[in-house]
């Protein structure tokens, strides 16, 4: 998932395969054939297909690419990791998504970007009470607090936050 406007880098990685052919095509259209795509999408959802071509074999790979200009939807999940760590997922409309440019934070420390499935651990983090943060396109998408005791984490409250904007 991505914002409007914003230009989105796939590539592809293979292994053991000897001077693979790519094909990418995008909603059915072709759209390149390198082994990397660059690629601004309109406003939507997109089919994002790989063929890649070698010794008379072809192999393929699927995505699907939302472009939103609203957080409308746009939420994060958190819950503890492990005994020390905790974990915050984002979701569009409920469902796990990767959503490019998520940042959250865990007071003290500086924001972290969620990874492309849309998932981050906090660093490892001393027993006590901990606050978080997430947001997008600088809107707040979802916050809370949590405890971490080293019998086992004790959530405080473990909510799912979403926050919904009407779009202008």
């Amino acid at each position: 998932m991505v914002w409007n406007g914003t230009e989105l880098e796939i590539a592809a990685t293979t292994q053991n395969i000897n001077k693979p052919l790519f094909n990418w095509t995008v909603d059915g259209k072709d759209a390149g054939s390198g082994q990397k795509l660059r690629q601004m999408f309109d406003k939507g959802e997109h089919r994002v297909m790989l063929n890649v071509t070698f010794d008379n074999k072809t192999l393929t790979a699927n995505q699907t690419t939302i472009v939103i200009d609203s957080t409308d939807g746009v939420s994060v999940r958190d819950t503890f990791a492990s005994k020390n760590q905790w974990g915050f997922q984002t979701l569009y409309k409920g469902k796990k998504y990767g959503v490019k440019g998520a940042m959250v934070s865990v007071d003290p420390s500086a924001p972290s970007e969620v990874n492309a499935c849309g998932y981050l651990t906090s660093k490892a983090l001393m027993a006590g009470d901990y606050t978080w943060k997430a947001v997008y396109q600088g809107k707040t998408i979802g916050s809370g607090k949590f405890n971490v005791n080293y019998s086992g984490l004790k959530p405080r409250s473990v909510p799912l936050h979403r926050l919904f904007i009407e779009s202008p």
